[in-house]
């Protein structure tokens, strides 16, 4: 189930950004609760998908499942996905800076998921 509403946000997170309103895509940050580090895979992917390759460099830090991964393009995006303690089940936070604003996805605002665009006027 978590895995569906992953690929669903990154689809969304995709379509926000595409709509221009938030200018050029440049940062991610993806924090999520510790669990299966496969579910970076989502990051990744959105972050390709949103600047065109893969990443040119990606350093991790940290062990015991409290990890920190910064990926750095040669275009100039980068991003940095990290796992913090939490429930497992919870969804990611997310936050996509682009050159003329952002949008913010807050995991759960009490139960809800929401994601947020603030655009620069």
């Amino acid at each position: 189930m978590q895995q569906s509403l992953l690929g669903k946000l990154s689809v969304d997170l995709i379509q926000a950004a595409e709509s221009g309103q938030i200018g050029i895509p440049r940062f991610i940050r993806w924090t999520q609760p510790t669990g299966p580090r496969s579910e970076f895979r989502f990051a990744l992917d959105l972050c390709e998908r949103l600047f065109g390759s893969a990443p040119e460099r990606s350093d991790v830090m940290g062990a015991d499942g409290y990890q920190t991964q910064l990926l750095i393009w040669s275009t100039g995006e980068s991003a940095i996905f990290s796992q913090s303690s939490g429930s497992p089940s919870s969804l990611p936070e997310i936050m996509l800076l682009g050159s003329a604003g952002a949008i913010y996805f807050d995991g759960t605002l009490e139960g809800t998921p929401t994601l947020e665009q603030v655009v620069e006027s």
